[in-house]
């Protein structure tokens, strides 16, 4: 999943460390620098997180969280800094998270995947059936396979045909956690529990084929999603 974040802090080392700690634990995330607030009051909505120190020389930060939500954002902002007497005046702005410096990688970790986790569950599909359209939940969606000139949308409870086509799906759903395994399958990412040389065996104990061309992207994007969305000993 790609996601747009926007880090500001007035100290270039900090500003450097949190970057590099924001891409060991996603580098497909899109990161935004600031070391002024207010560089970032005409900008918010381009962000689905807002990381703010609170204390900065030039700029407060609880003063911009004010003003991003009174502009209307409703994206996530996690607030920065070494004064934890903040913490409470933060939730007045909605703050999804309080992070004291320096910053604990695991707690950052658990925030981001939390927040990934949020977003995901949220995500609705509109299948352009044979009945009208139809809206879906992104995390019901098992896998979508090919049937001629349509295709079928395989939930957790049930089928939809769908008049969009393979690749049309492809790239609705592109960076969405889902991978296409074959020529006529698209499966999501959250429903695999195994994948051998020749299939994938989905959580319902079902199974779908894996192209030999496309197995080892299967593997790979499966292991990514893996190490975002699980904890492995």
């Amino acid at each position: 999943m790609e996601l747009n974040i926007a880090v500001c802090d007035d100290e270039a080392a900090f500003l450097n460390d949190i970057y590099c700690k924001v891409l060991r634990f996603d580098s497909d995330y899109n990161i935004d620098r600031y070391t002024d607030a207010s560089d970032i009051l005409s900008r918010a909505e381009r962000y689905d997180i807002i990381f703010l120190d609170i204390e900065m020389p030039d700029s407060n930060g609880m003063e911009a969280a004010k003003k991003i939500r009174e502009n209307g954002y409703k994206g996530y902002i996690i607030f920065l800094t070494s004064h934890s007497e903040y913490m409470s005046e933060s939730f007045k702005t909605r703050a999804y998270r309080f992070l004291t410096k320096p910053i604990d990688a695991e707690e950052l970790n658990e925030a981001l995947l939390s927040i990934a986790k949020e977003i995901t569950d949220d995500k609705k599909v509109l299948v352009n059936s044979y009945n009208g359209d139809i809206l879906v939940n992104a995390k019901d969606i098992l896998y979508i396979s090919s049937a001629g000139r349509y295709t079928v949308v395989h939930l957790s409870d049930g089928t939809i045909d769908s008049k969009d086509s393979i690749s049309s799906w492809c790239k609705r759903l592109s960076g969405q956690d889902f991978v296409k395994s074959h020529k006529s399958y698209i499966v999501s990412l959250r429903h695999i529990r195994n994948i051998t040389e020749e299939d994938i065996v989905i959580n319902n104990g079902g199974k779908i084929p894996v192209s030999r061309r496309n197995c080892q992207l299967v593997k790979d994007m499966f292991h990514e999603y893996i190490k975002r969305h699980a904890k492995i000993i």
